[in-house]
Formats: C-alpha cells, structure tokens, sequence
C-alpha cells in the first residue's frame, strides 16, 4: 500500500511538472514573441528609407507576431514593401532612398514591381542612391533605377551581367539502368512537363518554348538596364555577349557607365547626410503603416502555391498550397460582405489539379456576378494558375511572370523492373479489367492510356474553352497560343491572355478608378494564423518532410521526389497540369 502511495505522489508530481513547464514554455514564448515585435520605430527628420531586408518576401499576409521559430529568416508582405515605399514618397521625414544591392537578391517579378514603385518615388522628387560590393543580374537589375550607383574602390568588389540560361536533367538512361519506368501522356505538344522521364534529350518543341520565354526575359532587362542607365542597347547586348561583363572591377563597371561613383558604404551614407545619416530599414519602416477601419474595402485573395483539392496550407517539403475548398469558402465570405466594392485574384501558382482549378474559376465567375473581379499575376500564373486567372475581368502581369503553359499531362510510374531486380513479387487479385488503372507494379496498357488521354482531352477542350471565352481568343489563335507553351507577361498581353502590364499595387488603383472607390481599405485572404495555430501546426514538425526537404535542396533531387510522390498520390491523376519549370 505504501508502495503504491509512494508511485501515486511520484505520478502526481511528474505529470504537473509536464504540464507547468508546458505552460511556462507557452508563456515564456508568448512573452519572446511580444518582446521580439513590440519595440519601437522611430522616424526622424531627414531620414533615408533603407532597403535591406535580405529575407523572404511573400505574397500572402503574415501573421502580426512574427514565428519566433523563423527569426533569422525573415519574411515580409509584398504589399507591405510597395505600400511602404508610397508612404515614404510623402513622408516629410523622408528625404530618400538609399538600396543596399548586397542585401536585395529578389525574384525578377517582384523586383519588376519594386522599382515600379521607386519610379514613383522618384518622380515626386526624392532621390535614390544605390551601393553594392557584388552584384549579378538579380539585385544589380534593382540598383539600376538609382539616380547614382556606388561601389567600394577595391579590385575585390565586382559586376557580373550575363544572360539566362536553363540546365535540365534528362533521367531516362538512369533510370532505365535502376529498373524505373515512366510514362507520360501529353496533351499539347509544347507541354513539357516529365518528358526528362522518358528521353534523353530535350525535344525540339520544348526547347523552342523555353528560348522564346528566355529570349523575352532577356529583352526585358538589356531595354530596362540601358534606358535607366542612358546606354546604348547593341553595346550592352555585345558587352554581355563577348563576356567582357562578368566579373567588372569598379573601375571597369564606371568606365563603361554602368556604376557612377566609388566610395564605401560608410562614406556614401556621409556623403550623402553631411556627416549625420539617419535612417530607417523598409523592414521596420513598414511596421508603421496602420490598417484603418473604412466604410469600403477591397478585398485581395491570394492563389500562392500549388492547387490541390480541399485545404489551403503549407507543407514544410512542398511549400505553399492551395485549396479548393478553402479558396471556395473564402469567395463565399466576399460574396456576402457588402462593403466589399472590388476583389483581386493574385496568383502567384504553377498550377496543379485540373479539377480543383474548374472549381475555383466556377466561384471566381460566380462572384462576378456580385462584385467586379481582376486579377494581378506574380511570378508565375502557369497552367492552373493561368486557369482560374482566366475567370477575371481585366488581367494584370508583371513584363517578367511566366504564364500560359495552357495544356494536361500525366505521368504514369512503373517500378517492376526494380522489385524484380531486388526479389520482391506483387501480386494483385481484382475483380474487372481496369480496376488497377493507376498502379506503379505494372507497366501501362495502350488501351489504358487511351482510356486516359480521353479524359484528359476533355479537360482540356474546357480548359481551352474558357479561354477562348473569357479571353476573347478565336480557335485559331488558341492552337498557335496553347498546347503548353510558355510565355513572359509582356507577350501574354501581346496575346491577349493578359490585359495590362502591372504589378499589385497597380491593379488595386485601376479597381479604385474604374469603380469610384473612396475611403477604403484593404482585406486579406485568407487570413493569416495565429500564434497558437502555428504553434500547433504538425506540418512544420513533421519528421519525415524535414528530412526529405534537407536531402531535396538541390532542385534537380527535389523534381525527382515530387515526381515520385505525385505517382503514389491518386488524386492527382490525369488531372495534373502543374508544369516542373526550374527558370531563373
């Protein structure tokens, strides 16, 4: 008896120690998490808006208290960088600012909207000064809207310019040597997704839509860098082209005009300030813009990630998803807000399920028939991204997004081969013909393959169809425009699969106008979590993910994964139209 006394207390006492620590855990991250977003900003007169947030910058809302689990890499809202750049056009504080290009290695298309912004900086009379000690295409292509450009005067510092370029790895041989085989059924001959599965090389179709897309992408910067700069086009071309602009010192980088001063970080700054700089980093700038309650709103809902079935989230190995039935839900939630006058669609997706995709244009169209619907494209809108940005009025894309990729494909696995090789049988009982369809221990009939490119020759009849539609496109043109290919915002509204080049910002001034709104504000979707949502979020610990995604950092590995695990996943068969483009 007084044994089991004795194990009784020991229980008691281990248990609420369990569940005090737990709490004061909880607690003493509350208090971190209070600590790390309370302190505050403090603007004086004749201040410089620093841009040097080296982290992530995303497309949807964060949450208000920052994860203390991501404090190193931190993650800002496009819109709040662009709306903080407009602030400080007006701010009296403000007297310029100044791009710190070591720090803002940022993606070409929100890059192409940032200086957007700076531009209007600019033209309410403030100055921009820009400073790196290395640059390449990305963050050089950002410093380039500066009225001067400084670098240290050290042979060490150095410009490097150049074209794209894409490397693709083609599996066939290796594969066919482990035993692996896939097939792939391709609606549009420009659809390239997993023919790297079942050739050698790439083909000729694919290759002439990747150079076109490039080609345009390269376009965009010589014209943008040589305007900005006030150099002469067929020099820079030619400059790029005999490699005379890799690796610049800086006396190289001003003698061809491609920087205007030298000095270091710290002597611009007091060149600049007369000896007293003062300044303010974008990242806590941005913290002082106030969400104002309005009689009107605009809502924005955000299409980041991958389209799938059912819920949004984020997957710690996959990245960002999109559902369906959370998308859905969010269009319902519009719908019945009155003092919503105007939503934006921004898609930021390369695609993903053709049946999710139907699903989420079907709501986008009925929300039409309430409120006024545009949408504004990011980096990239492909395949079922462009899909469901086809059910907007008016389209906006940034001269860089990549779009289009109009087209269906499936990739079957077959890994026979390798369990023979390794001395395991399957053995499968069924009771008709085709119950089987999707299994991975047997190669794929012809009759069954025909079974699926009907389907998939349906979903693409419609996919074409609402393009057709909404967009206004002849069967004609659609062939010469679909089938895959791939194309840069600037030629999409030469094509008009978009309306107009502009980034976010852009398109929520056009829906102001175009529908008188006064006093308003914006509204999210969807809402960010809370803390204590992300704190019990089992996808960020998810074991299994953490370790493929540590293996899976190189991109080439990474295609080869998520192939893997699309082939096991039968909910997205026939139906995947997400393209595998690895561009810069």
């Amino acid at each position: 008896m007084a044994k089991n006394s004795s194990f009784l207390k020991s229980f008691i006492l281990i248990f609420s120690g369990i569940i005090l620590g737990g709490l004061i855990c909880v607690f003493g991250v509350f208090i971190l998490v209070l600590s790390v977003s309370a302190t505050p900003v403090a603007v004086k007169d004749n201040s410089w808006l620093v841009l040097d947030f080296a982290g992530d910058i995303k497309e949807k809302p964060l949450p208000e208290i920052p994860s203390i689990f991501d404090i190193k890499q931190r993650q800002m809202e496009l819109l709040k960088y662009l709306k903080a750049i407009e602030y400080a056009s007006y701010d009296k504080r403000i007297v310029g600012i100044l791009i710190n290009g070591d720090l803002t290695f940022y993606g070409k298309a929100h890059t192409e909207e940032i200086i957007n912004q700076l531009k209007k900086f600019k033209e309410r009379g403030k100055k921009i000064k820009a400073w790196f000690s290395y640059a390449e295409n990305k963050n050089y292509y950002l410093c380039s809207v500066a009225d001067t450009i400084y670098m240290p005067d050290t042979k060490s510092a150095s410009l490097t310019l150049k074209g794209y370029y894409l490397t693709q790895p083609y599996l066939k041989d290796g594969l066919d040597k482990v035993g692996v085989e896939f097939d792939v059924i391709h609606i549009g001959n420009y659809k390239g997704t997993g023919e790297n599965l079942t050739r050698n090389s790439m083909s000729n179709d694919l290759k002439s839509s990747y150079m076109n897309f490039l080609d345009s992408i390269y376009d965009i910067s010589i014209n943008d860098i040589a305007k900005e700069r006030k150099i002469d086009k067929n020099k820079l071309e030619n400059l790029l082209a005999s490699g005379k602009a890799i690796m610049l010192t800086p006396d190289q980088a001003l003698e061809l005009k491609l920087i205007d001063k030298k000095s270091t970080y710290e002597e611009l700054k007091n060149e600049i300030s007369f000896n007293s700089f003062e300044s303010v980093s974008i990242y806590n700038y941005s913290s002082l813009l106030e969400k104002k309650v309005r009689d009107n709103k605009i809502a924005i809902i955000y299409a980041e990630g991958t389209i799938y079935n059912y819920f949004s989230g984020e997957d710690s190995f996959n990245g960002e998803i999109v559902g369906a039935k959370s998308f859905i839900e969010d269009i319902e939630k519009i719908k019945k807000d009155n003092t919503i006058k105007a939503v934006i669609l921004r898609v930021n997706s390369p695609g993903g399920s053709a049946l999710a995709s139907e699903l989420m244009f079907q709501s986008i169209m009925s929300l039409r028939k309430f409120k006024p619907v545009y949408v504004s494209m990011g980096a990239i809108a492909a395949s079922g991204g462009y899909y469901i940005s086809s059910a907007g009025e008016k389209i906006f894309v940034d001269p860089s997004t990549l779009t289009g990729s109009i087209g269906v494909v499936s990739v079957l696995m077959n890994h026979k081969a390798l369990t023979d090789k390794i001395g395991v049988n399957f053995e499968t009982i069924k009771k008709h013909k085709y119950d089987d369809l999707f299994t991975t221990t047997r190669k794929t009939s012809d009759d069954e393959k025909e079974i699926m490119r009907s389907s998939m020759l349906n979903i693409y009849e419609e996919f074409t169809g609402h393009v057709k539609k909404e967009r206004k496109i002849t069967d004609a043109e659609i062939s010469s425009l679909a089938e895959g290919r791939i194309w840069t915002g600037e030629q999409a509204v030469k094509n008009k699969l978009a309306d107009y080049i502009g980034g976010l910002e852009d398109t929520i001034q056009f829906a102001i106008k175009t529908n008188n709104i006064k006093n308003y504000t914006i509204e999210s979707f969807p809402k960010p979590k809370s803390f204590f949502d992300a704190l019990t979020d089992g996808n960020n610990v998810k074991a299994s993910n953490l370790i493929l995604k540590e293996y899976a950092k190189d991109e080439n590995v990474k295609q080869l994964i998520d192939l893997y695990f699309y082939t096991l996943d039968s909910k997205n068969q026939s139906s995947l139209i997400i393209p595998f483009y690895n561009l810069p």
